[in-house]
């Protein structure tokens, strides 16, 4: 971290970096069978929902399986951007260098997304199955803060980002209705305005790399679809608690203690090799013996 970071707001910037911890989307398809890319340029008829022929002439599957259709659904992600956009991000804020938050983000080369939601095999929209990613909450929030636009107030982010997730996923779900009462089955268009809905007042990267991404699920099986790896760790409400503490003054002397930037203690990092080839010689292992005496 660089020096000139005042140590009693580093619990404010873990709890913002936590919110920081992108979706892997990688991670979350990695291993899936049936799933495709939805480019920008995408159109209609390329869609399996749209289109069966997709199911049987780009997945081969047989004819018995797609007859079934009850058995499908489909996991969608959308708004897919580069991992890396994150990072150059950061590295543009104002007063960034006197925060070092570039120390804690690190380039990575996967991509990550928006959002995620469930569309079944007749093309509807499912309500209820929208999941939001925050890290491009957390990134317009801190944005704000670093420009001098926004007073930051890390003890309320949780229930501000509870707020903005519980709006959303009311005008999901006002969408998700109006679509089943036409019967209207989903087109790339319609996942464009449900992307911009998402993205309404949030971070942006230069550019997306693709609409979306789709996933075929078995709609009747107990797998998890990865989707809720998109919510936050679980550590933000004990993050935010320690930053209040210390913003407050009435954190704990040894919270105090490890975070003041003088003091008697030497921190050694047990993952250096040099420090462990140190302490793990046989100079300064104990003799062996019985741990009780013999009979």
């Amino acid at each position: 971290m660089n020096p000139k970071t005042n140590q009693a707001a580093v619990p404010q910037f873990w709890y913002m970096l936590e919110q920081l911890n992108l979706f892997d989307l990688k991670g979350a398809i990695g291993n899936e069978n049936y799933k495709a890319k939805i480019p920008t340029t995408q159109q209609d008829h390329n869609l399996p929902w749209l289109n069966s022929d997709v199911l049987t002439q780009e997945f081969r599957l047989s004819s018995s399986v797609v007859e079934k259709p009850s058995q499908n659904e489909y996991q969608v992600y959308l708004g897919v951007f580069p991992a890396a956009s994150v990072t150059n991000y950061i590295k543009s804020l104002p007063k960034q260098t006197s925060i070092g938050f570039e120390d804690f983000v690190g380039s990575k080369s996967s991509d990550s997304c928006y959002a995620s939601i469930k569309i079944n095999t007749d093309g509807l929209l499912i309500e209820e199955s929208l999941q939001c990613a925050a890290a491009p909450w957390a990134l317009k929030q801190i944005g704000e803060i670093l420009a001098g636009e926004k007073k930051i107030s890390i003890d309320t982010w949780t229930e501000d980002f509870n707020d903005h997730v519980t709006d959303l996923q009311e005008k999901f779900s006002d969408k998700a209705a109006a679509y089943a009462a036409s019967d209207r089955k989903l087109t790339v268009a319609d996942l464009q305005a449900l992307l911009d809905l998402v993205t309404k007042d949030l971070w942006k990267p230069d550019r997306l790399s693709d609409l979306g991404y789709y996933v075929i699920k078995d709609a009747n099986g107990k797998t998890d679809d990865g989707a809720s790896d998109i919510i936050n760790s679980f550590y933000l409400d004990d993050l935010a608690t320690a930053a209040t503490a210390i913003k407050g003054g009435t954190a704990s002397l040894a919270l105090e203690q490890y975070l003041a930037k003088a003091n008697s203690f030497k921190r050694e990092n047990v993952e250096d090799v040099s420090f462990l080839q140190h302490w793990l010689s046989p100079q300064y292992l104990t003799q062996g013996r019985w741990a009780a005496n013999p009979d």
